[in-house]
């Protein structure tokens, strides 16, 4: 008979619980939906915004620390399997929380790779630019600013690219009408697409004359650039540039 009444009364207990469980939920569920109607002031709305949160996990941890007291004096086996659970619990999400932490360490150790290097990592590919605690900084040719967990780089392969690998080339050709100097006609090319944004750094173009005739001639030019889609650009712009001096 007691245990009998013990059940009932945990299993009373747990109906209540529950009820007070989605009573909680839907009333800060409520607010988080009435505060914008509440608050016209973006200030104060931002501000009681900040704080709401942090006053649910307050009534949180209350609700749920004196719901576990009162199980856990009425039913022994109920103390046990929580207490379990609650174990359980915290190492799983103290792993989820120090993972990036432990694989850091890892990576920064034996990864062999170091800040400016071009790395291709998971899909993406870019400059590495900071080693965080938890994160990998790469920037990819875009100039985008990319974060890669330390985790998701540990169950995928790192790739150390080198530059001829990290940097493009495409050829095209331009025909233009003969000048005196042909030194200074290549030179004026090759200073056009160096110090345009497209264009790498890195290695220098090739202006090649191929052909020629008595009033003009036929360079081959090799540009370098990181993306493909650059080389639209840099084709386009060296040729609108040297039009006026087209057959």
């Amino acid at each position: 008979m007691d245990n009998i009444f013990e059940f009932s009364v945990t299993s009373n207990y747990l109906f209540r619980f529950f009820i007070i469980i989605a009573f909680l939920f839907l009333f800060f569920r409520i607010i988080s939906y009435v505060l914008p109607l509440v608050f016209k002031n973006q200030r104060y709305y931002k501000l009681f915004k900040k704080y709401v949160h942090g006053i649910e996990i307050f009534v949180w941890i209350i609700f749920l620390s004196k719901a576990y007291y009162k199980l856990s004096i009425s039913n022994q086996v109920f103390s046990i399997v929580s207490l379990i659970i609650i174990i359980i619990l915290v190492l799983y999400f103290s792993w989820y929380a120090l993972k990036d932490y432990v694989a850091g360490v890892i990576f920064k150790t034996c990864g062999n790779v170091y800040i400016n290097d071009n790395v291709r990592i998971y899909k993406y590919t870019g400059k590495i630019v900071k080693f965080a605690y938890r994160t990998l900084s790469i920037e990819t040719t875009k100039g985008e600013i990319v974060y890669i967990p330390y985790s998701k780089i540990t169950s995928n392969s790192v790739v150390k690219m080198n530059l001829a690998e990290a940097i493009k080339s495409y050829s095209f050709k331009l025909k233009i009408k003969k000048t005196n100097s042909l030194v200074d006609t290549i030179e004026n090319i090759k200073k056009s697409i160096i110090n345009l944004p497209w264009s790498s750094v890195k290695k220098k173009p090739g202006v090649y004359p191929i052909e020629e005739t008595n009033t003009n001639i036929i360079f081959d030019i090799t540009v370098y650039a990181i993306e493909d889609d650059y080389f639209y650009n840099i084709e386009n712009y060296i040729k609108e540039k040297f039009a006026n001096i087209e057959e």
